[in-house]
């Protein structure tokens, strides 16, 4: 680790704040970032000097492992590999407003793409199924209006591939906490953490993580909102058979004020649940 360095801390809602943290990135320096429930280190996929900062501040076993990407889906649809989407489940994976409106800033989603996507995007942001298949592991910030502002402001200075990991030493649980978010950065370098005081806490952890196949929609692992809670919305059943547990206690949600009959209804209030508007 690098020696201690002042970290400046904003908020992730003040505008100025945000616009900091992107010139940051634009820069290739790694940006920490309290996300609902987990904190993480945000940076440019495209950029070397950011993959080389992760490595140095996740440690050893981080490298040649992948990144996720964290672009809206308006970006991500065109390049998924359409043939292995399933038909019932190609209304939404395959339509950038259906998609966002479902599980957008929900959880992460591995997609399969396209060959020619796969070369058109950095290495760090692809892998690949047993198979060959490439696959890109997406976070869409729709939904999070700041993380979405930041994601906006990045792409105007043409940082085309946002990319976000969990804050740890590789192999060590994720930071849940602002606090300890904070001093992480500080110890590691990273030159800036932005705090969430909108954010109610009702869960903790990292999100959980779909995989979307020819066979359906897997849960690869539980995480911070509960699966059965997405599957309800894509109103689809969930592959549970290969599940990695989260590591902390998921939460419970109310449900009483949720209109189950309406999917968008469940994603809409849940997120309403989560933030102090």
């Amino acid at each position: 680790m690098q020696p201690s360095v002042v970290c400046t801390v904003g908020s992730f809602w003040d505008p100025a704040a945000r616009e900091k943290a992107a010139q940051l990135i634009a820069q290739g320096e790694p940006v920490g970032a309290y996300v609902r429930g987990v904190c993480g280190v945000w940076g440019d996929g495209r950029n070397f000097e950011f993959v080389d900062a992760v490595c140095r501040i996740k440690g050893e076993r981080r490298k040649n492992r992948p990144l996720a990407a964290s672009l809206p889906s308006r970006l991500v649809v065109s390049l998924v590999d359409a043939s292995m989407i399933p038909d019932p489940l190609r209304p939404i994976f395959l339509d950038a407003d259906e998609l966002s409106a479902h599980l957008g800033s929900l959880c992460f989603i591995r997609l399969p793409i396209t060959d020619e996507a796969a070369r058109q995007l950095p290495e760090v942001l692809v892998s690949h199924t047993e198979n060959g298949t490439p696959i890109l592991q997406n976070w869409d910030p729709t939904g999070h209006e700041a993380a979405l502002d930041l994601v906006d402001k990045l792409l105007a200075l043409e940082v085309c591939y946002p990319a976000i990991t969990s804050m740890n030493i590789s192999g060590q649980p994720e930071i849940v906490k602002q606090d300890q978010g904070i001093a992480f950065a500080t110890s590691t370098g990273i030159p800036m953490f932005l705090v969430d005081h909108q954010d109610k806490g009702l869960v903790r952890g990292s999100y959980t993580i779909l995989a979307v196949d020819s066979h359906g929609v897997t849960v690869v692992r539980e995480g911070n909102i509960p699966s059965d809670m997405l599957g309800a919305i894509l109103n689809k059943p969930l592959n549970h058979s290969h599940i990695v547990a989260s590591k902390f206690p998921q939460p419970i949600i109310d449900h009483s004020s949720i209109d189950t009959r309406d999917p968008k209804a469940i994603r809409n209030s849940l997120i309403r649940q989560l933030h102090i508007l």
